[in-house]
């Protein structure tokens, strides 16, 4: 492809040189001077048209899924006293995003450490009286009922003393569920509730999406389930039309949806584009069938009138005798826009020269000067 327009624009350049040596030979003369001044040409960028490949594309409506959601709710019942993240942010696992008022929770573990000092001087007095009625006892001073209800007091000191530390550890563990943290690294959802509501188990807070393992789910028409296959390529797209991401296909589904009449195709976002999209984010899937050979040319090449789409070509010309260029317009039917550039159906030859610059001040049959996109490089005579 590169070596057919490099060829194609030796042969303008050798054509061009030769004008000039021409006009060179005339310049002495009062015709050529004429000629010269009625071919003053103005210089245009073109470009020639040439085959190539074009890709076949359809776009539609999808959406932006996570493999790994998670909704998070609180395991008590309260006032939520603070919300110290916000819906879009990126957070580490074990990171603070709510806090419950503790306030009752942590006045029962108060109460309960108090009732355990308490109880603990409680056990330490029977176990001074058990070892007294064991004295006495082994003296034949004491009877053994003594012994006996010393013991069982003794007993019941320690189960009571246990049976404190058990709930103070349980409330000590209740109290932590005050502190709403995030249970893996992830980006904050929706956050539904505001500081001061009433929240108990089963009220959605927000939820966690993974950072990894984002998927672009794509509906497509049932009238395309013979193209659609694994492996084809697909472009995301904002709804400015800018690729967000580049992915293929991994996944048809064997069923179609009975409410849409659609089939699912399911793409993985590459983690490096992941962190540019959204969970349940509406975007364009281009999904690219294949490519066929034919004609682009710049979306600003082409003019717009009432009668259609236009070309503006540099179309060569002999006027007495001298060879040169001008604006002949060419209407065009054209396909598809991708990219910059838009295809052209029908109209267009290989070879022509499209005039890519300077439509606004062109007109049918005026001299032209092509030159390549960006213009020659190099010195003026080199």
């Amino acid at each position: 492809m590169h070596k057919r327009r490099l060829l194609g624009w030796t042969a303008i350049i050798v054509l061009l040189v030769a004008l000039a040596n021409c006009g060179g030979e005339k310049k002495n003369t009062p015709a050529g001077a004429q000629a010269s001044a009625a071919m003053q040409a103005m210089p245009v960028q073109v470009q020639v048209a040439q085959r190539e490949a074009i890709p076949d594309t359809s776009t539609y409506v999808a959406s932006i899924q996570s493999l790994s959601s998670t909704t998070i709710s609180p395991q008590v019942t309260g006032v939520l006293q603070s919300i110290n993240v916000s819906s879009g942010e990126r957070v580490r696992q074990g990171q603070l995003l709510m806090q419950i008022n503790p306030e009752a929770q942590a006045a029962q573990v108060a109460n309960l450490e108090h009732a355990r000092t308490a109880q603990a001087s409680t056990l330490q007095f029977d176990q001074q009286q058990l070892a007294r009625a064991k004295a006495l006892y082994d003296e034949k001073i004491g009877t053994l009922m003594d012994l006996q209800q010393a013991q069982s007091a003794h007993n019941t000191a320690t189960a009571q003393l246990s049976a404190l530390e058990a709930q103070i550890q349980q409330a000590k563990v209740t109290l932590g569920y005050y502190k709403i943290t995030a249970p893996r690294e992830g980006i904050v959802g929706d956050i539904p509730v505001r500081v001061g509501d009433t929240v108990q188990t089963g009220t959605t807070l927000t939820t966690l999406d993974s950072t990894q393992g984002t998927q672009v789910y794509v509906q497509v028409p049932l009238e395309q389930s013979g193209k659609l296959r694994s492996g084809l390529a697909v472009g995301v797209l904002n709804a400015q039309g800018q690729v967000l991401a580049h992915t293929r296909i991994f996944f048809v589904s064997p069923q179609v949806d009975p409410a849409t009449q659609t089939i699912l195709a399911k793409a993985a976002i590459p983690p490096e584009n992941a962190a540019n999209l959204r969970t349940q984010q509406y975007v364009q899937a281009r999904i690219t069938w294949g490519t066929h050979q034919g004609f682009q040319v710049p979306v600003l090449a082409v003019v717009q009138e009432a009668g259609g789409a236009f070309l503006d070509l540099a179309q060569p010309v002999t006027q007495n005798g001298r060879k040169g260029f001008v604006v002949h317009q060419l209407q065009v039917s054209l396909g598809a826009i991708t990219g910059n550039n838009v295809e052209v159906l029908s109209g267009l030859l290989a070879g022509q020269m499209v005039i890519v610059s300077q439509h606004q001040i062109l007109r049918e049959g005026m001299p032209v000067l092509p030159m390549p996109p960006g213009g020659f490089k190099g010195k003026p005579g080199k």
